[in-house]
């Protein structure tokens, strides 16, 4: 999967779209493109950039019902999927 382009929206979690990020209420969140995952960020180190873009490390890892999972980074606000992730139900 190529870099995706994220966007920063700083507002409540479950309102984010795939590939959105944004901070609520002191805490970081993420939702991945393609896919119907949310993560909480609060276990990475995040970098907060000039422009506004982050980078959390390490890599991000969230995993849903059955076999869905995304497992990749967010870099710079550039979302990158590693080619271990599946979203989808198998």
């Amino acid at each position: 999967m190529p870099e995706v382009v994220g966007h920063r929206l700083d507002r409540e979690p479950h309102e984010l779209e795939p590939g959105e990020y944004g901070k609520h209420e002191g805490h970081w969140f993420g939702h991945p493109p393609d896919t119907s995952l949310l993560c909480r960020l609060d276990g990475h180190q995040i970098v907060e950039h000039a422009d506004g873009s982050i980078t959390a490390s390490p890599s991000i890892l969230i995993t849903g019902p059955g076999k869905l999972r995304w497992h990749g980074y967010l870099k710079a606000g550039r979302w990158l999927a590693l080619p271990d992730c599946s979203n989808k139900v198998e």
